[in-house]
């Protein structure tokens, strides 16, 4: 290593008669690379988060994507008592209609217009098909004499009914009621469980609310288009409802205009407030206008890692995008401690280089040793996110190391600065400080044991209370549309997917699963349909001739024609054709088709509903389902799952960056007890961040990962520079620079705190703990563990913070 610290001075040389040259290079480095970043093209894939082992995580969100209402924006319109159902369905149609594109393709307020006409007359052609050994029962049941003529008397009455005319036709083919029988399988098909159908609407049971459902071309994840998908529901509603009666509508596109809304609104709040911080450390420790080289050094290496990814044409997501802010924290370092090795230096500016490159080379190959272990990750955005990191970080040296001292010229001087004040720390003292420290770390120890990992990605999300209600309010009008367990019959066969959810119908109705959604009562596979028929066949051939009889004689007693019911005694014995999807099209079911049966690539979906615990409908198919793949998902076990893996995703990652960690500074320092000391920072961050977030109940989630990532980088940075400034007599404001790096980052990161949005908000939390801690470790525990009596950290600290007061 002697050779590269070597290089860096004898690079400083090379470039003092060459620095137009040198400066050159360097402002088209930030050119291009800032041209570059500003033209990155940001992925919004969220797939890039999801870890890939186990392989079920994403065959579950790729299921999960395509359940019903997933993509849906669904507008509930409420009335006020003084405006009448007919003024509601008129307002309906008329905001149906003013919905297209370029935001909604297609609007729908209820069944087709000649849906209701047709429907009737479909099921009782189909219901054959569809006839189970439970219709038998409920048939027989009403074929006994006494039912039969109770139908008939309510028919005789139903005819002198005004309008009653228009119904003469079903009576006649269906005077049992065998319609209501087929319209209760197509209520079990219904995956809106309190909707009603009323004059061709989708109305609530109390008749004063009515459901609108509507496709987008936008995607739920494109937050500028949902704001003007929004934007154009707004006007639309200002214009086309009248008073008394308003809009709620609640969709992906809604949780997206809401996330990109809070984080610009902390954006500014954050910036505003880590600016003014970031200011006043500049002006107490720095003043210097050269002090904005600095700053340019950490914004340099963004810029160029923007710049290699877009050149080697590697995707990037806005999560990795979002991380450059962390690694600006860890980056700025590198500048910090050349900087005040330069302005606090006796020496000549090669010399200086030549002592503060052991150090700065020292954190920087343990950072990137520690992102290098990223690369391993389950999780295809860390995997990116380490990359960005690592060529950020390399940037960051170089440039510190070759750059930043032709603008920071060395300032002869004593040494001393005014914040040096020699303030020896006694015996005691040193006691107190190791106490205080171990008993911190004791409390950290106990309380990280009851840390939960939370993998919802919607808990990381904002919602607004808003949001919230028009959820809630959903929810207590029209049911339980989201959060139901959801089984997925899958084969590339049509009739053999059919036929695996016949099964699982068949299943879980033997169990008295609560609340089934499915397509069996309505389309079953053209094998179950066939033993039906010849159900319902058999069935007629033992008792067609007695019910025609019974027909007859109590028709005729009640006034009725001989020939009053012959449609319904001529064709009900008759065979009818297997039923298919085109035949649920044409009597306007497409949208029910459509819900529970998705077509891909690789074959077809049946989709099956069910309110029941997740674990049970599992163990319960797996018990007795006779073969068929049945895939099982739900919100909740998927953000379980997330929660597991990104567990021991992380746990991978804090051992394997931890043996890559140590394996550095073994090689570098080639002494364990120096190896420790420089760790210490590290482990104290970490205990005290875990330690608290589960004495307050705070959840470990995607997120925070990042600040951990950070306490790591920069509480391994801050070890290193201690530990060299003690052991090997390395003297150039050690404690200055440290402590100003750490409060940049504590004022940039830290600020987060003040965010609203839950993912930025626990990222400013946890960095205030790690990074809060890791400092005064640093400072404070490793002088006094390390036994050395002329260290001033204390000092440092106290006068700091008087003078920051007084200013």
């Amino acid at each position: 290593m002697m050779s590269a610290f070597s290089l860096v001075s004898s690079m400083y040389a090379f470039f003092a008669t060459r620095r137009v040259v040198l400066f050159a290079g360097a402002i088209v480095l930030l050119l291009a690379g800032g041209i570059s970043f500003l033209r990155l093209d940001i992925s919004e894939n969220i797939q890039g988060m999801l870890p890939e082992e186990p392989p079920c995580i994403r065959e579950e969100f790729r299921l999960l994507q395509g359940a019903p209402f997933s993509r849906k924006v669904l507008i509930t319109l409420t009335r006020e008592d003084r405006v009448s159902q007919e003024e509601l369905f008129r307002t309906a149609d008329a905001l149906s209609s003013a919905m297209g594109p370029p935001y909604f393709d297609r609007v729908i307020s209820g069944p087709p217009k000649d849906a209701a006409s047709a429907l009737v007359p479909f099921l009782l052609g189909a219901f054959p098909n569809l006839f189970t050994d439970a219709d038998r029962a409920d048939v027989e049941k009403r074929l006994n004499r006494g039912e039969v003529r109770q139908r008939l008397e309510k028919l005789r009455e139903q005819l002198y009914a005004p309008g009653a005319w228009g119904m003469k036709s079903l009576m006649r083919q269906d005077p049992l009621g065998f319609h209501v029988l087929a319209l209760r399988k197509l209520g079990s098909a219904n995956a809106i469980p309190n909707v009603r159908i009323r004059d061709g609407h989708f109305i609530s049971p109390d008749g004063k609310r009515l459901l609108l459902m509507a496709d987008s071309p936008i995607g739920i994840t494109d937050a500028a288009g949902s704001r003007a998908l929004l934007a154009r529901f707004e006007a639309l509603s200002k214009d086309v409802l009248p008073e008394g009666i308003h809009a709620s509508l609640v969709s992906g596109h809604r949780y997206a205009a809401a996330n990109a809304d809070t984080i610009k609104g902390d954006l500014v709040r954050v910036l505003g407030c880590s600016s003014i911080l970031i200011l006043v450390i500049f002006f107490v420790f720095l003043r210097n206008w050269r002090a904005v080289f600095v700053f340019l050094m950490p914004v340099s290496a963004l810029f160029t890692a923007a710049l290699c990814m877009r050149l080697f044409r590697i995707e990037i997501s806005g999560i990795t995008i979002g991380f450059g802010a962390v690694l600006l924290g860890i980056t700025v370092d590198y500048a910090i401690h050349v900087y005040f090795a330069l302005r606090n230096g006796t020496r000549s500016t090669d010399r200086v280089l030549f002592e503060v490159s052991r150090p700065v080379l020292f954190s920087g190959l343990t950072s990137l040793a520690a992102f290098a272990t990223l690369l391993l990750s389950d999780l295809p955005g860390q995997r990116q996110l380490a990359l960005f990191s690592i060529l950020g970080i390399a940037t960051a040296m170089v440039l510190s190391l070759t750059v930043l001292p032709h603008v920071i010229p060395a300032r002869a001087g004593s040494g001393k600065d005014r914040f040096s004040v020699p303030v020896a720390v006694s015996a005691s003292g040193r006691r107190i400080i190791a106490f205080v420290w171990l008993a911190v770390v004791i409390l950290g120890i106990w309380q990280a044991t009851h840390v939960e990992i939370n993998g919802d990605l919607r808990s990381a999300s904002m919602v607004t209370p808003e949001l919230k209600a028009a959820e809630q309010a959903l929810t207590e009008t029209w049911g339980k549309l989201k959060g139901r367990a959801i089984a997925f019959a899958v084969d590339v066969d049509l009739q053999r997917a059919l036929e695996i959810n016949d099964g699982l119908f068949a299943l879980l109705t033997r169990h008295e699963t609560p609340a089934v959604t499915s397509l069996a009562p309505v389309l079953p596979s053209l094998a179950r349909q066939r033993a039906n028929r010849e159900r319902w066949m058999s069935f007629w051939e033992e008792n067609g001739k007695e019910i025609d009889r019974i027909i007859h004689e109590e028709g005729r007693a009640l006034g009725f024609s001989a020939e009053a019911f012959n449609p319904f005694l001529e064709n009900i014995g008759k065979p009818c054709a297997p039923l298919l999807p085109r035949d649920l099209r044409a009597a306007g079911l497409g949208d029910l088709l459509d819900t529970l049966m998705i077509r891909t690539a690789k074959g077809v979906q049946v989709i099956t509903l069910a309110d029941a615990p997740l674990e049970q409908l599992i163990e319960s198919t797996k018990a007795e389902s006779k073969g068929g793949d049945v895939r099982w998902v739900s919100e909740g076990r998927f953000g379980d799952a997330i929660g597991e893996a990104l567990g021991h995703d992380f746990i991978r990652f804090i051992v394997r960056a931890s043996v890559a960690v140590l394996l550095v500074l073994l090689l570098l320092y080639r002494n364990p007890l120096k190896v420790g000391f420089t760790l210490l920072p590290v482990v104290t961050g970490l205990l005290v961040m875990f330690g608290v977030m589960g004495a307050v109940g705070m959840p470990f989630n995607l997120f925070n990962i990042i600040a951990a990532i950070l306490v790591i980088g920069l509480g391994v940075d801050y070890g290193i520079f201690m530990v060299v400034k003690l052991s090997e007599g390395y003297a150039h404001a050690t404690e200055k620079a440290l402590l100003v790096s750490g409060l940049t980052t504590l004022a940039g990161l830290g600020s987060l705190v003040l965010a609203r949005h839950p993912a930025l908000h626990s990222i400013g939390v946890t960095v205030l703990l790690g990074i809060g801690a890791a400092i005064p470790a640093a400072l404070l525990v490793i002088p006094s563990l390390y036994g050395r009596r002329d260290i001033n950290a204390t000092g440092l600290l106290l006068l700091a913070s008087k003078r920051a007061t007084k200013k």
